[in-house]
């Protein structure tokens, strides 16, 4: 049984920061302005938190 959870620790620990890099790959990509061009600086940052704490 400690084997169990002790696998099951391990293998989440590596799915975790997977699954948060991809939501912020993600909002990264929709980091555009109106003009679909890519956002820079702080526009960029506040575009990546909005769209972070949508989720």
């Amino acid at each position: 049984m400690k084997r169990i959870i002790i696998a099951l620790s391990i293998a989440l620990s590596f799915t975790l920061p997977t699954y948060a890099f991809a939501d912020q790959a993600a909002c990264e990509a929709k980091a555009v302005s109106k003009d679909g061009k890519p956002l820079y600086g702080a526009a960029k940052a506040a575009s990546i938190k909005k769209c972070e704490s949508g989720k």
